[in-house]
Formats: C-alpha cells, sequence, structure tokens
C-alpha cells in the first residue's frame, strides 16, 4: 500500500463508510417539508457542528494514549460518575441504532415480501449468533455493507433523477409550522455524526492528527455533497416523499427496479445491524466486563422488544438518536475538550456547545408537546 493511499486515501474511505447509512433516508424528507435553501442552512449547521466535535474528539483521543474511546475518556476528564455518563448515552445510542436499521430493513423487506412486518423480525433474530463471534469472521461484511450502500444510493439517484417533475426543480415551499424548522437539526446531526470511525482512523494513520481532521474533513464534505445531491434529486424526482424515502418511492419506481433496490437496501440494513451489534457486544465485553447474558439481552432482545411495542418511527427514531443522545454525547464531547484546555473557550467550541445544547431543548421541547403537530 502506497503512502498516499494508506495516508489519504483511506482514512477518507473509513469516514465517508462509516457516515453513509440510515440516516441518508431521512434527509430527502426534509427537504420536501422545508424547501431547499432552509435544507442547506440546517445542512450546514450540522456540518459545522459535526465537523468541530470530530475534530474535539480527534485530539482528545490523540493526547490520551490510554483512551481508546468516550468512555474511557470521560473516565479520565469526569471519574467514575462520567463514565457511567457516557456508558448510557453510548448503549442507548446504539440501541436507538440497532432498531433503525430493524425498522428501515423491515420497510426493505416489506416491499420483496408483502405480509406482517413483525414476521420479519425472525430473520434479525437469526442475525444475533453473529454479533458473537470473532471480528475476523465478520471483516467480509465491511465490503458488503460498503457495497449495498453505493449501489442502493445511486440506483434511487438515478432513477429519480429520470422521473424529474420540470414543475419542481427548486423546491421551497415550507410545508409545516416554521416554529418546528429546527426539529430536523437532529436527524442531520446523526446522519453526519462519524465519531465511531475516528478511533480507527488515528490507528491506520499512526495518531498524527493533521491527517486524521484532513479524513474527518474531507469525508464530511464528500457526503454532506452526497447526501444534499441525493435528497434533491428524490424530491424533485418523486411525486410522494416518505419519512423513511423507501415506502413513498414505490409509487414512483418500475416494481423489477424497486425489489431490486429493495433487495440491496435490506441486505445492507442487515449486515449493518450485524456489524453494529458486534461494536456494541465489544464495548460491553471489554470496557465493562459484562457477562454474555446480559449483552445478548441488550443487544439482541432490547431492540426487537421496542420493536413489538410499536416504536417503528423512522424519523422520529433518528431524530431521537441525534437531536437528543447525539446531542447529549456532542455536549459531553466538547465539556472534555473544555477541560483539557483548562476551559479556554473557543469560537469553535463555543459554537458547537451551543447548537447540541439548543437541539436538545427544542427535542425535548417537542416530545413536550410545545410545538403545534403538523397536519
Amino acid at each position: 500500500m502506497t503512502p498516499f493511499v494508506k495516508d489519504k486515501v483511506l482514512p477518507t474511505s473509513i469516514m465517508v463508510s462509516s457516515l453513509i447509512g440510515a440516516g441518508i433516508f431521512s434527509l430527502p424528507y426534509i427537504v420536501s417539508q422545508i424547501g431547499f435553501l432552509f435544507s442547506l442552512l440546517l445542512l450546514l449547521i450540522a456540518f459545522i457542528t459535526m465537523l468541530s466535535s470530530s475534530f474535539f474528539y480527534a485530539e482528545l483521543l490523540k493526547n490520551n494514549v490510554d483512551s481508546g474511546n468516550i468512555i474511557s475518556l470521560a473516565h479520565r476528564y469526569f471519574g467514575r460518575e462520567g463514565s457511567i455518563i457516557a456508558f448510557c448515552i453510548s448503549v442507548f445510542q446504539m440501541i436507538i441504532g440497532l432498531m433503525i436499521y430493524l425498522v428501515l430493513g423491515e420497510k426493505f423487506l416489506s416491499v420483496i415480501i408483502p405480509g406482517n412486518p413483525f414476521n420479519w423480525t425472525y430473520l434479525y433474530i437469526l442475525a444475533t449468533p453473529l454479533i458473537f463471534i470473532s471480528l475476523r469472521r465478520l471483516e467480509e461484511l465491511e465490503f458488503v455493507i460498503a457495497f449495498g450502500k453505493v449501489s442502493v444510493i445511486f440506483l434511487i439517484f438515478f432513477f429519480s433523477l429520470s422521473l424529474v417533475n420540470p414543475a419542481t426543480y427548486f423546491p421551497v415551499e415550507i410545508q409545516l409550522p416554521f416554529s418546528r424548522l429546527f426539529l430536523f437539526l437532529g436527524p442531520m446531526l446523526f446522519a453526519l455524526n462519524g465519531r465511531v470511525a475516528i478511533a480507527e482512523i488515528l490507528r491506520v494513520v499512526n495518531k498524527r492528527l493533521y491527517l486524521t481532521k484532513a479524513a474527518i474533513g474531507k469525508g464530511l464534505c464528500i457526503v454532506a455533497l452526497a447526501y444534499l445531491i441525493f435528497s434533491y434529486a428524490v424530491v424533485i424526482g418523486s411525486p410522494i416523499v416518505s419519512s423513511d424515502t423507501i415506502t413513498g418511492l414505490t409509487t414512483s419506481f418500475p416494481l423489477v427496479i424497486f425489489v431490486i433496490i429493495a433487495a440491496l437496501g435490506w441486505c445492507n440494513m442487515w449486515s449493518s445491524y450485524v456489524l453494529f451489534g458486534y461494536e456494541i457486544n465489544d464495548v460491553l465485553k471489554l470496557d465493562f466486563k459484562f457477562r454474555p447474558l446480559l449483552r445478548f439481552f441488550l443487544i439482541a432482545t432490547l431492540p426487537i422488544f421496542f420493536f413489538y411495542l410499536g416504536f417503528k418511527d423512522f424519523l422520529g427514531l433518528v431524530g431521537f438518536a441525534g437531536g437528543i443522545l447525539g446531542s447529549c454525547e456532542g455536549f459531553f464531547i466538547g465539556c472534555m475538550y473544555l477541560k483539557h484546555k483548562k476551559y479556554q473557550f473557543s469560537p469553535a467550541l463555543a459554537f458547537t456547545l451551543i447548537v447540541f445544547s439548543s437541539v436538545f431543548l427544542v427535542e425535548i421541547a417537542n416530545y413536550l408537546g410545545y410545538f403545534p403537530q403538523v397536519g
């Protein structure tokens, strides 16, 4: 492997691969609801926030060689109480992430095999044993996931453009009360959260911070641009844009094409579910010494249990993961960075703390019913 590939191409590809996930399917609905210009504004705010937060996290990892994740960092800066807070945020975020893959996977699979959606959760139960085997046996899943992501996004983008409605070249109308506008920052923060890849990037570039920051910046730029183009293509090409993108496209695409997209999409969600579950198992096993039975309960049982209880609102789950849990995580990283810098504020740090705290408060106010509902 040449130095150029090892130091620049590979780190950027790791960042891009970690960023492109289920969050992209929430963005076309956002564009359809608040228009292109406001979507661009929110995406810019989310981009700057996650870029700064990722830089902070990379610097924290670089300067704490014995700390490999946010939980160990929290213990270093805030003691046992801090590690417990970080653990709760991380585990809940991971469980919600598994639920998001479960819900979106069901959307794809229901296109191929219509029926009771609860029946398809058994296919995810069958994936559980893979989560508890060696990571060496799961390396092939990285390639499956990468291929699935690129294929699904490309096919949806290509066929959406072929169905372009000239009357919607530049959607600007806001379809919901203006007071709810910034509720969509949560899903955007979720879609641009690539924190889990930063430790791996640091390892690949031998903890050279400037190369790590370059990979983070380039990865976020590439993905933000891809998100914008993808969302715009879906909005102008589809007469119905659903909150999960998939349901609305069933009325626009030829059946054969959409079945192919759905099959690739479901394989991608299923493999991502397995790999994401492995990451949770690794944290619970190595950092907190949880016994296998408890790890199995948290990883395999809880997501499906909540799915059966009716937590199947894709956009709601994405908003909760990004707006509440993601904001808590980002604010916590900012506090650790502030302590690392001996409580010296910078404009970037102040901006990220304000955004994360504001998004969190807006999401809480929404759950408490302080915003008018759509429709």
